[in-house]
C-alpha cells in the first residue's frame, strides 16, 4: 500500500507544478533549470512540460469528451515516469480536464481532483465535482486526473490478462 502512495504522491506533485507553471503568463515563463539541477533531479524535464490545451473529445462516440467541452473544458496529456522507481527511464501519458473556476473575479487557485479507485476514470469525474460542489466550482479551477492504463490515458501495452483489482474486507 504504502509503494502505491508514493508513486500517486509524486504523480500529483509533477501534474501540479506542470499545471502551476502553465497558469503564468508566456510573459513570466521561467527559463530552463540549470544542468546541476537537471541531473539531481531525473524529474526536472518532465516538470518541465507545458500542457498543451485541446478540446477533450476525442472521437463521436466520446460523450464524456463532448460533455467537457460543452462545460468550456479543455484537455491535455502529461508524460510521467512508466516506473518512479526509474524516474528517468520509459514513459507513459496521463489524460487530463480542467475546468475553469465559474466565478474567475473570486478565483482561488486550482483543485486537483482524483477520487481514488483503483481502475477510475477520474478525468471526466471534473465535471462531476463541479456540479456537486458547484461553490467549490466557482472559486477552483478543477482538474481531473485519468491515471496511468485507466479512461483517456495512455494504455498499458503489457501483455496479458490483468488481476481484478484487490477489494476491501467488510467491515463488519
Amino acid at each position: 500500500m504504502i509503494r502505491a502512495a508514493k508513486p500517486a504522491a509524486a504523480l500529483a506533485a509533477l501534474a501540479l507544478t506542470v499545471l502551476t507553471a502553465s497558469a503564468v503568463p508566456a510573459a513570466g515563463v521561467t527559463a530552463p533549470l540549470p544542468a546541476a539541477a537537471a541531473t539531481a533531479d531525473p524529474l526536472a524535464a518532465l516538470r518541465g512540460q507545458q500542457p498543451r490545451w485541446h478540446p477533450c473529445t476525442t472521437s463521436p462516440e466520446d460523450t464524456a469528451g463532448a460533455e467537457l467541452d460543452a462545460a468550456g473544458a479543455g484537455c491535455t496529456e502529461l508524460a510521467v515516469p512508466l516506473d518512479y522507481r526509474r524516474p528517468d527511464g520509459p514513459t507513459t501519458g496521463v489524460a487530463l480536464a480542467r475546468l475553469p473556476a465559474t466565478d474567475q473575479a473570486r478565483r482561488l487557485g486550482t483543485l486537483f481532483y482524483n477520487p481514488g479507485g483503483p481502475g477510475v476514470p477520474a478525468r471526466d469525474l471534473a465535471l462531476t465535482l463541479r456540479r456537486a460542489a458547484p461553490g467549490l466550482a466557482a472559486r477552483y479551477d478543477i482538474v481531473g486526473m485519468g491515471p496511468r492504463f485507466v479512461g483517456a490515458s495512455t494504455p498499458s501495452t503489457a501483455a496479458g490478462p490483468r488481476p481484478a483489482p484487490a477489494r476491501p474486507a467488510p467491515t463488519g
